[in-house]
């Protein structure tokens, strides 16, 4: 802000000193407050909120009857997660040193809170009469009906997650049997009850997508109609064979009741969200997480996955709340192959932490392998730059020497003229830095004494960092032409 800076004693008719000033704001601007930033000095403030289930259904082992705990009904419901203080910050630079391809020409890390947002904006779809989205206001037949808030999802472990259904109101009948329903039993009238289930994440083939009805496949197939050369695989939950998650549902409304039906009438909420409500989400495609493009074909584009699997990274929530080493975010993680290429033998367990915990809540991260991406596309596509600033001879008459640049050379041969690594490749503050160069000399004298010299030499700069000026990769170069003779130059 230059109407709040101040530079005493510069002059704006001193060249050097206004050079001099202009130097000093550019290195306060862009190393002084990387610098800052990499340390995390720039972090003014930063807390944790611990959140709990407040109220549990729980049932003791072995025993023929079952109990409700009591617990605080104020207290609004949250779901579990991991919580510890910030010491510094997980920049950037800092994760994008230590993540470990494994092998893997892509990984796709997406974090719990990129599905939490896309379930969310899902629900908030139901609200508007011209989208479609989760059903809010559902009912099964006159046994059950409620209003339904946000699912909320959380990773696990092993290809797990926990999907967490908010019940803000609603009734239900008891259940008898699973089967037969007493109707002489009057409808009990719930609120804020939250139904937690754990359930599997897998991986499928577009074909093999399970639960979702013709509608869904046919406006999947017409909203990518132009993707002719690939298919898709689907990561998914498992809605058809979820599993309650006792420990983690609420029932709050029932612990201030003395009915011994109370245990029935949560059974039989239980019941239908998961063998019918589950299920229509799973009929719309709400259960699909993520769908990948995979070429079914010989891939025109290097880029293109020809092969996929996914991990996931979670925190546990039972890690000693002040682990200073935990603190990043969940995430599930997609990798894959390009052009043809198998996936690695034997595959990883995991792949650790792709997420940094950075203020703002992260979508993901995206890395693409330097062999299959830098190496195999970037720098070759970039190399054209070389064969048209090259110069070379075409012919030689009575007039002189006939140049020409090298990409309009008869001889030329495509991709002859890549970028080399620079002597220092990687440097851990500096750029990503590689080299093209080359000298020739035509001689237009047998005697040697008349001749032209062309020197190119060219450099490109990846950025290893984030910058407040951005990620720019930069390309620069000089060409020079010189005649010497026996007499001048």
């Amino acid at each position: 802000m230059s109407q709040l800076s101040r530079f005493p004693g510069c002059l704006s008719m001193d060249n050097e000193a206004v050079e001099c000033k202009q130097r000093l704001i550019e290195l306060v601007h862009g190393e002084y407050m990387a610098a800052l930033e990499r340390g995390g000095y720039l972090t003014i403030d930063l807390h944790y909120v611990h959140q709990e289930v407040p109220s549990q259904l729980t049932s003791e082992r072995g025993a023929a009857a079952t109990e409700l705990h009591d617990v605080d009904s104020q207290t609004s419901w949250q779901p579990l997660l991991p919580s510890c203080p910030v010491w510094h910050a997980v920049t950037w630079q800092d994760l994008s040193q230590r993540i470990d391809m494994a092998g893997f020409d892509q990984v796709n890390a997406l974090t719990e809170d990129y599905i939490n947002e896309r379930l969310n904006s899902l629900w908030q779809q139901s609200h508007n009469a011209e989208d479609e989205g989760f059903p809010v206001d559902w009912s099964h037949s006159e046994l059950f009906s409620a209003t339904f808030g946000a699912p909320v999802f959380q990773l696990v472990h092993e290809r797990k997650a926990i999907l967490w259904i908010p019940l803000k109101s609603g009734t239900v009948m008891p259940i008898r049997s699973q089967t037969v329903v007493s109707r002489n039993v009057d409808r009990f009238h719930f609120a804020d009850w939250v139904v937690a289930f754990t359930v599997d994440l897998k991986l499928c083939d577009h074909a093999a997508v399970p639960g979702v009805d013709a509608k869904w496949r046919s406006n999947f197939a017409s909203s990518h109609s132009t993707w002719n050369d690939v298919s898709f695989s689907h990561l998914y939950m498992d809605l058809q064979h979820a599993e309650l998650n006792l420990d983690c549902s609420n029932f709050a409304d029932l612990s201030t009741t003395n009915d011994k039906g109370s245990i029935e009438k949560a059974h039989a909420a239980v019941i239908y969200v998961r063998d019918h409500y589950l299920k229509e989400l799973a009929s719309a495609g709400y259960h699909i997480l993520a769908s990948i493009p995979v070429s079914r074909a010989p891939p025109k584009h290097p880029g293109v996955l020809t092969s996929v699997t996914f991990f996931v990274d979670a925190k546990d929530v039972t890690d000693v709340p002040f682990d200073e080493n935990s603190l990043s975010e969940s995430s599930v993680q997609i990798a894959g192959m390009h052009l043809g290429r198998p996936l690695p033998s034997p595959l990883p367990h995991h792949l650790g932490t792709w997420i940094t915990d950075v203020l703002t809540p992260s979508q993901g991260t995206l890395a693409l392998s330097a062999s299959s991406f830098l190496h195999a596309y970037l720098l070759p596509s970039l190399s054209e730059v070389n064969a048209r600033t090259r110069v070379e001879r075409v012919s030689q008459g009575a007039s002189g020497v006939n140049l020409v640049r090298w990409c309009y050379h008869p001889r030329r041969v495509t991709g002859d003229c890549r970028f080399k690594p620079a002597v220092s490749p990687i440097s851990s503050e500096g750029p990503l830095r590689f080299r093209w160069s080359i000298v020739r000399k035509f001689y237009l004298e047998q005697d040697g004494s008349c001749f032209v010299r062309s020197e190119t030499e060219n450099y490109i700069d990846f950025p290893t960092a984030p910058s407040l000026d951005g990620l720019d990769i930069v390309l620069r170069g000089s060409v020079n032409l010189e005649q010497t003779d026996k007499c001048w130059k």
